[in-house]
């Protein structure tokens, strides 16, 4: 990812002020208890120290789904930015004990404070991605540009993501209608359906292992070549009760 400059100006002997530079939000989480320590490394810049100072900037929080904010878990500064994009030590947090419930997640707010002695305008510079395949340093003099990372000391687990959630099967039979349930070989002239089933298993953590089955039956009449049965695609129970059905518009 490039570089993500921000420009901010102020007029006067400015106090100090925040400037959000990303917010990073994770997938959500499994319920499990966080403990041990966050850590982060990330290079900044700024344009001119010239009545000037500014530090890089961290807040962890703990987020709900509906994004209000579960838990305040701690901020940091960095050293003094200067002129040169240089590795800085964003964070090295002990997290306490966090007991996540299923669903929440880690929100990351990354940006920079500053204040300014005159009338100015200045640029913060925080280097968000590189391809070199190495990771920062734990330093705060590194300006090679190396991949900005943020870690917790243990594995943390996520809900599985969509494309993982469920489990999908199928099955096909037949069933000779003009036999009923008297059964017996294939005769010509029998009328016969075919069925087959598409049946999706819903295997989310926090989900009951929802089974959802989607019968197709289509029949082989006599000298009328096939034809598909009424409500043939259809959600059933069980029983094998119709809970709805779907109809397909046949071009002719």
């Amino acid at each position: 990812m490039p570089s993500l400059p921000k420009t901010t100006a102020a007029a006067g002997a400015a106090a100090v002020r925040k400037i959000l530079l990303d917010q990073w939000v994770s997938e959500p989480l499994l319920a499990q208890t966080i403990t041990g320590t966050f850590t982060g490394q990330v290079r900044f810049d700024i344009s001119s120290t010239t009545s000037t100072t500014g530090q890089g900037f961290v807040y962890l929080r703990i987020i709900n789904p509906d994004g209000s904010i579960a838990t305040e878990v701690g901020t940091a500064t960095t050293t003094n930015l200067s002129t040169t994009l240089t590795n800085r030590t964003l964070i090295a947090l002990n997290v306490g004990t966090l007991n996540i419930t299923a669903g929440q997640r880690i929100c990351v707010d990354l940006g920079w404070n500053y204040s300014f002695g005159t009338n100015t305008t200045r640029t913060c510079i925080m280097s968000r991605g590189s391809s070199s395949g190495t990771d920062l340093p734990v330093n705060n003099t590194t300006t090679t540009a190396n991949s900005p990372w943020f870690q917790f000391s243990q594995t943390l687990l996520f809900e599985p993501s969509l494309a993982t959630s469920a489990i999908i099967d199928y099955g096909k039979t037949y069933l000779n209608i003009t036999a009923g349930t008297v059964g017996g070989t294939i005769n010509p002239g029998d009328e016969l359906e075919i069925r087959a089933t598409l049946v999706v298993k819903e295997m989310l953590p926090t989900s009951t292992g929802l089974l959802t089955a989607l019968p197709i039956m289509i029949r082989f009449r006599p000298g009328l070549g096939f034809g598909y049965v009424p409500e043939f695609i259809s959600l059933r129970t069980n029983e094998g009760k119709i809970y709805k059905s779907f109809l397909i518009l046949m071009q002719t």
